[in-house]
């Protein structure tokens, strides 16, 4: 029984992170180059008060590597949990396996004893089998 407990357990567990795994979560985009070079350069404009291309290249590389180490950095973070998860996945479906094989095995090669069949009325059968020849 306890072996049992031991296999629920771990195929709890396993099921636990394996769902854990595939469960969707949201991961961060960037937004299209374009959206920087249109949307966020017209920004820069209004806000620094100037036309000067190399000025304003500047400030929209910086906000766009910004914007990138910021994805790179919060999906480096969601992939070292979901490989966690997978590895807690992974080690108690592994460890869960052979006790499976051991349960099963004793399922199967278990001795019961043949159970006693006791019939009491096997003559009151016997007649009526006999009487329904009879009747033919």
């Amino acid at each position: 029984m306890i072996i049992f407990l031991v296999f629920l357990v771990l195929l709890l567990i396993s099921i636990r992170y394996t769902y854990l795994l595939l469960k969707p979560i949201d991961v961060a985009y960037l937004k299209y180059p374009k959206y920087y070079y249109t949307e966020i350069k017209s920004e820069y404009e209004k806000w620094l008060k100037t036309n000067d291309k190399k000025t304003l290249n500047a400030y929209v590389k910086a906000t766009y590597l910004n914007e990138i180490e910021e994805a790179v950095k919060y999906n480096s973070y969601l992939f070292e949990i979901k490989s966690k998860y997978y590895y807690f996945a992974f080690r108690s479906a592994l460890v869960a396996i052979p006790i499976y094989f051991l349960l099963v095995g004793f399922v199967i090669f278990r001795e019961e004893k043949p159970k006693d069949f006791n019939l009491k009325n096997y003559n009151e059968i016997i007649t009526k089998i006999d009487s329904l020849k009879n009747n033919k």
